[in-house]
């Protein structure tokens, strides 16, 4: 009884924490760029263009990702049928606006109670595919840094960049190479049976098609992101886009609610050179709460399925 307690007061502590996290960055943002201005940035909005792009932007992400997770168990000789993955990554959409985490913590247990696999081995699955989408959105900042960010002449300004970049790609290059050798034998069994079978099993062509995939999920997102900017008015170059957005998926590991704060924030801080912060935050606040929605929608449909099956 008493660790149930323990359970639940943490997870209510967990829930203020974020809320209050979400309430101070908006705080800040609204320090910065005064709410009228925010709210005006509203009234400009073309409505058709914006959800037309944002439904796109659902649909086709929530494709690549969930052709991703197929790939990904296939390779490990799970029998689910893609069709059958694509369904329980559906169930699972109401998470993914909680958080990374909190999505792959839905996928985690409803995979492993369809294809009857432990749910530690899922998780070290899932936990190989995170290195892979994170390692993904380093190719972008990379090529970003060395070579559209310099053609905008903004390179000084994110040099900062190059302080994440050089370490993680070191790491990377170290962390494949210790699971590829004999050395992995000193790890002991139950792990690399559990949390870090796909680094004990997986090959290096496995890593590229993962970051593969999840450069094609990030692709589309950038695209999407640039072709439903001008609906509220605001221009950012394709370039600083496809660069710099993916600093925000990695921001996304913060599981606050719905994403707000974090979402807005990092486009104002971002993309401020390129556009007028009131249109950014506006931009994001909708584009977020519009894709919430989206994926709400599709998520309650699978799981109403799921209950009547």
């Amino acid at each position: 009884m008493k660790p149930r307690e323990k359970t639940k007061l943490r997870r209510i502590l967990e829930r203020i924490f974020f809320l209050l996290l979400v309430a101070f960055i908006f705080w800040m943002i609204f320090r910065k760029v005064p709410i009228e201005q925010v709210l005006s940035a509203f009234k400009q909005v073309e409505p058709i263009r914006f959800f037309l792009c944002s439904a796109l932007f659902v649909l086709l992400a929530f494709l690549a990702d969930a052709y991703t997770h197929f790939v990904l168990i296939r390779n490990f000789g799970y029998q689910l049928k893609l069709r059958r993955v694509f369904e329980l990554r559906l169930a699972t959409m109401l998470f993914v606006s909680l958080g990374y985490f909190y999505g792959q913590g839905g996928i985690a247990y409803i995979i492993s109670k369809h294809a009857r696999r432990p749910v530690a081995e899922v998780v070290g699955l899932l936990a190989f595919l995170f290195f892979n989408t994170l390692h993904a959105t380093l190719l972008f900042i990379t090529l970003g840094a060395a070579i559209f960010l310099p053609m905008l002449g903004v390179s000084e300004k994110f040099h900062w960049l190059w302080y994440w970049i050089v370490p993680n790609w070191v790491l990377f290059l170290v962390w494949i190479g210790f699971w590829q050798s004999r050395f992995k034998k000193f790890v002991p069994q139950i792990l690399r049976d559990g949390i870090l079978l796909g680094f004990d099993r997986g090959k290096p062509l496995l890593y590229l098609k993962l970051i593969s995939l999840r450069v094609l999920m990030l692709s589309i997102i950038s695209f999407f992101v640039w072709l439903a900017l001008p609906s509220f008015k605001l221009s950012v170059p394709f370039p600083a886009l496809f660069s710099l957005l993916p600093i925000q998926n990695v921001a996304f590991a913060l599981p606050t609610p719905g994403r707000y704060g974090i979402n807005e924030g990092s486009f104002l801080l971002l993309f401020r050179t390129w556009a007028p912060e009131s249109g950014l935050v506006a931009f994001s606040f909708l584009w977020g709460t519009s894709s919430n929605i989206l994926r709400s929608l599709m998520s309650l449909l699978t799981i109403r399925k799921f209950r009547s099956g």
